[in-house]
């Protein structure tokens, strides 16, 4: 399977969880909260973030379990790899995207013209954490609450089983961003990150779809700042 929509969904950064506490935020108030927590990634140059996803289509009877491993570089490289129960593998750099699934022998290239719902949103991904928050109010509505992530699902392997070690038992910062363009709304429901009050550190996704499809990410074991091999964001022998 390929794993665009996988990619594209957590590109987003979506979340909604069970609300603890509530507080009146103008919309003001969240976007100018929200960019002053982005705006503190201005000095990360480099990220490597593993995670943990729990993605629920309609349909499918029980959520589909998988994790792996977000890699973020300046000025303007990701790359998302699902390292089980299955291996996949999406980059975007400038204005190349490379991708390969389980069994390819090689990796495949084309650009971001060619699949730009892609390149946006992974192009997006990569300017908030490295904090670049110009396009956040003209694209989206911002609101903010305070509530609890969802728990982690029960699983045998050893990331999910951390992840479920370390949950945040306190309330998040919540901030849900419903899309400006009405042709993105019929996509995307809606679009928010949740951080840990103290730390500003992403903690918990979730992907609401306007299909109903429901998609969560925990992120553990972040690194900052760290030096990234030379072919993370070039694969060699890509075609």
């Amino acid at each position: 399977m390929r794993n665009a929509g996988l990619i594209i969904c957590c590109s987003l950064l979506v979340l909604t969880s069970r609300v603890v506490r509530a507080e009146n935020v103008t919309a003001g108030g969240a976007v100018k909260h929200l960019t002053t927590i982005l705006k503190a990634s201005k000095k990360v140059n480099t990220l490597r973030i593993d995670f943990v996803c729990s993605k629920h289509l309609k349909v499918l009877k029980r959520p589909f379990l998988s994790g792996g491993r977000l890699f973020i570089a300046r000025p303007n490289s990701v790359r998302f790899s699902t390292l089980w129960p299955y291996r996949s593998d999406w980059i975007v750099r400038n204005a190349t995207v490379w991708s390969r699934a389980q069994g390819d022998k090689h990796w495949q290239q084309s650009s971001t013209t060619q699949r730009p719902g892609l390149g946006r949103m992974m192009m997006e991904l990569a300017d908030w954490s490295l904090g670049r928050t110009h396009a956040l109010k003209s694209e989206y509505q911002v609101s903010e609450r305070h509530g609890q992530a969802a728990a982690v699902p029960a699983g045998t392997d050893k990331g999910a089983k951390a992840v479920a070690a370390t949950q945040s038992s306190g309330a998040l910062d919540i901030f849900t961003l419903t899309p400006r363009s009405t042709s993105e709304r019929q996509v995307l429901s809606s679009l928010s990150l949740a951080f840990e009050p103290t730390t500003h550190r992403l903690y918990y996704i979730k992907i609401n779809t306007a299909g109903g499809d429901v998609t969560r990410y925990w992120f553990w074991r972040v690194k900052i700042n760290v030096a990234l091999g030379r072919n993370t964001f070039a694969p060699s022998g890509a075609r």
